[in-house]
C-alpha cells in the first residue's frame, strides 16, 4: 500500500478536518503512475473502475510532517501537535494536510498502522 496518499480538508479550510464530523469533507487520493503514463492511458484504466481519475504532476513543496502510529480515527491528537509545531515555527499552513499510508489496513492491525501526516507550509 505504500505510495498511496490522501489530501484532506473540510469546508474549504485547509487547516480544518474533523475526523468525527464528515460533513463538508473534501478529499483526494493520489497514487503513483507508471513511467510513460499519458492522460489517455490513465483514463482507459480509470474507466474500468468507474472512479474519476486524472493524471497530475505535483511540484515539490515545503512541508512539516510527523509519523502517526495507530488507527486512522485516532489521528486528531497527532494533527493537533503537528499544527501546533507549524505555528511555533512561525509558519502557516499552505494547503490541506496530506496522509501517506505506509501499511495496508487490510493486513495490519489498527494499532500498528503507520501514517505520515504532512502539512504544506509557507
Amino acid at each position: 500500500m505504500a505510495g498511496i496518499e490522501g489530501s484532506y480538508a473540510q469546508d474549504g479550510d485547509p487547516s480544518r478536518f474533523d475526523l468525527h464530523s464528515p460533513d463538508g469533507w473534501h478529499w483526494r487520493l493520489f497514487g503513483p503512475a507508471p513511467a510513460g503514463a499519458t492522460e489517455a492511458t490513465v483514463q482507459q484504466a480509470a474507466a474500468r473502475s468507474g472512479a474519476p481519475v486524472r493524471l497530475q504532476h505535483e511540484d515539490a513543496r515545503r512541508v512539516a510532517q510527523a509519523l502517526h502510529k495507530g488507527a486512522y480515527e485516532d489521528e486528531q491528537p497527532s494533527l493537533d501537535v503537528l499544527y501546533a509545531y507549524v505555528a511555533e515555527q512561525g509558519l502557516e499552513p499552505a494547503g490541506a494536510h496530506v496522509e501517506v499510508y505506509l501499511n495496508d489496513p487490510s493486513k495490519t492491525p489498527a494499532e500498528e498502522l503507520r501514517t505520515i501526516l504532512r502539512v504544506p507550509v509557507r
